[in-house]
């Protein structure tokens, strides 16, 4: 019989040859069909831009002259942290003054830190700011001069005017300030051609700032207790504040400050708030940058 022959095995090896060598032709044509788009991609990528260079061949980026002034004006920042509930910061500027100490009486009273921006030149008793320290206040830079047009013409003059108050505050109580305000505020009529490029000098040299979100306008000219108050309960009424950064003044002209300062902290504390100074840990409040 035909089925399981010789004849039959010799068919069904020369079937199986023949069915080898097809297929490995097919394969052969897909391998080729397969590899020619890769081909291509090759040839396509040779007309790219070659690898980019090592960093050594790289033209060395120019930084600007100042940073390298004050080579120890440098610190360093701690992490920010995160407050919870409802947080007023009750911030001065522009002291010390003869009204520096009253305030400290009434800070020490209702057992309540609070943080000082504090002007250093043109003479100023400085001796206020050991007590400072010594209840628990924190102090930060506002200004040596506190001369819109000096310290704002460059970022270089306002270094040196930052250099000079971090030197005298340091010495009259061995405090080298992390923080500070800018005089005006981040962004004013003064600073406009240079703001971006100062604050980011300052914050490359680990410094953080602080603006505000409450104003007081206690530096307003004939202003009364009883309007500062109510300034007040205006600004944290309309932002609804959780983390409220008060400015307010401590300057000789906010004698008025002095007044409602009580019915300031009482306020606050009814509407549950409590009461922390700033430090470089501190999500800053800061003004937004003009579009």
């Amino acid at each position: 019989m035909y089925f399981r022959s010789v004849r039959f095995y010799k068919c069904l090896i020369y079937s199986g040859l023949t069915l080898v060598v097809l297929f490995a032709g097919i394969g052969i044509v897909g391998v080729v069909r397969w590899m020619m788009p890769a081909v291509y991609a090759v040839e396509e990528l040779s007309v790219l831009p070659q690898e980019a260079p090592p960093l050594e061949q790289l033209a060395p980026v120019e930084m600007p002259a100042y940073t390298q002034l004050y080579p120890e004006l440098y610190v360093s920042s701690a992490e920010l942290l995160h407050t919870q509930g409802k947080v007023a910061y009750l911030t001065f500027d522009d002291g010390p003054s003869h009204n520096t100490s009253e305030i400290l009486d009434i800070l020490e009273e209702y057992q309540v830190p609070a943080t000082f921006f504090v002007v250093t030149g043109k003479n100023r008793d400085l001796s206020v700011l050991e007590r400072m320290v010594s209840d628990g206040h924190s102090i930060g830079i506002h200004s040596d001069l506190h001369e819109y047009r000096t310290i704002y013409a460059s970022t270089e003059d306002f270094l040196a005017d930052f250099a000079a108050a971090h030197a005298r505050i340091e010495e009259a109580c061995g405090v080298r300030p992390e923080i500070f305000r800018f005089p005006g505020g981040s962004i004013n009529s003064y600073n406009t051609g240079s703001y971006q490029e100062t604050a980011s000098e300052m914050l490359r040299r680990g410094f953080r700032y602080f603006d505000w979100n409450v104003s007081l306008e206690d530096a307003k000219s004939g202003i009364t207790a009883q309007e500062i108050y109510a300034n007040m309960v205006r600004d944290i009424n309309t932002y609804q504040c959780d983390r409220a950064v008060i400015l307010a003044h401590d300057g000789a002209h906010h004698r008025q400050l002095v007044v409602a300062l009580p019915n300031i902290i009482e306020y606050l504390m009814d509407e549950g708030y409590t009461f922390a100074r700033l430090d470089s840990s501190v999500q800053p409040v800061v003004f937004s940058y003009p579009v």
